[in-house]
């Protein structure tokens, strides 16, 4: 009898992805400003800005009490990102 074997898909996100959205300091994740080859439309892109630049990344599971922040249509914790900037994430 074999023994199935059931592996998660895992999606590892890059430091450099990570930074090319978020700037980060201290533990604190805080959004970039996007710029035309991030989002082309303009209007879209000035709402963005106008909305989320410079403000603190991320939002509280209210279950966990985790923060959680959404990049490409991911959610990914913030100590995972954190432990990927400061590189000690070896997973």
């Amino acid at each position: 009898m074999r023994k199935r074997i059931l592996c998660a898909k895992v999606d590892m996100i890059t430091k450099h992805e990570i930074l090319k959205a978020l700037e980060y300091k201290d533990g604190v994740f805080k959004w970039r400003y996007r710029h035309t080859v991030d989002m082309r439309h303009d209007q879209a892109r000035g709402s963005w800005n106008a909305r989320y630049a410079g403000k603190e990344a991320g939002s509280v599971d209210r279950r966990s009490g985790k923060v959680f922040i959404m990049l490409s249509g991911k959610r990914y914790q913030r100590s995972k990102l954190i432990r990927i900037i400061e590189g000690e994430d070896n997973e």
